[in-house]
């Protein structure tokens, strides 16, 4: 199976366009973003399942959400 992150957009263009360095640049940037999404697309996993966090996560995440009333001592 193919994964996301080892294609290039580039390489998915005819010859005659990948040589070009106009269309060079721009896949690049296009790239990076594609790049960027793909990373930031990770870690919206970490919200979707927090039965199945680590306790240092969720205690990790409660400070830095600031919740009220948790305590590190919790268990789960």
């Amino acid at each position: 199976m193919i994964k996301i992150d080892d294609i290039s957009l580039l390489r998915l263009l005819p010859n005659f366009l990948q040589e070009d360095k106009e269309i060079q640049f721009l896949t690049q940037v296009i790239q990076e973003e594609l790049d960027l999404i793909n990373t930031r697309e990770t870690n919206l996993f970490l919200y979707g399942d927090f039965n199945g966090l680590d306790e240092p996560i969720l205690d990790e995440l409660a400070y830095q959400w600031r919740i009220e009333g948790y305590q590190q001592t919790f268990s789960k």
